[in-house]
């Protein structure tokens, strides 16, 4: 479930339900001469490169759910919100910590410069979402806080994870089809 997402308030609660993957709401036609809403987030990227994100931005991405919660006016009733990744909510809700997002998240949304491992601000500004509503980047093995005196870490990507659990050695490849 890395690409989906949860609205929640600055607090941490809940504002949309899960939002996942497979969300195809930006299909639908939207309110601008007959674009779909991803034919509309295309149209607004036109001029602006795309590259350092690794990912085209598609329906079931945050940065394209955001924006659709944007023109549909919920990001304007909640002007505090962030969107979490699902195991950024899930670490969230048991640790009361912070609301923070690993590199290897947050490269999922179609937002995030991996060359400079920061939100790109250039694809924020063609969309109209402000940098407030993303959580704050940190490295990967950021404690966000304590469950029962328990450390937990940042959630990382599902592949990621995967990968780094295979123990690949130097010259090594992992191909996931």
């Amino acid at each position: 479930q890395m690409h989906g997402m949860v609205l929640v308030s600055g607090k941490g609660t809940p504002l949309t339900p899960f939002i996942g993957w497979q969300d195809e709401r930006l299909l639908e036609e939207s309110s601008h001469a007959g674009l779909s809403w991803l034919g509309l987030i295309k149209k607004k990227l036109g001029g602006v490169s795309t590259k350092n994100t690794g990912i085209t931005l598609r329906s079931g991405l945050m940065g394209a759910t955001l924006f659709w919660l944007k023109e549909n006016g919920v990001l304007i009733k909640h002007k505090d919100a962030k969107a979490l990744f699902l195991g950024d909510y899930v670490v969230q809700r048991l640790t009361k910590g912070k609301l923070l997002v690993d590199p290897t998240n947050a490269c999922g949304s179609g937002l995030f410069d991996v060359k400079y491992n920061r939100w790109d601000k250039n694809i924020l500004k063609a969309l109209g979402v402000h940098e407030s509503f993303l959580p704050d980047i940190v490295p990967t093995g950021t404690i966000v806080g304590y469950y029962k005196k328990i450390p937990v870490y940042v959630s990382v990507g599902d592949l990621q994870a995967a990968v780094a659990g295979s123990f690949l050695g130097e010259g090594q490849l992992s191909i996931n089809i």
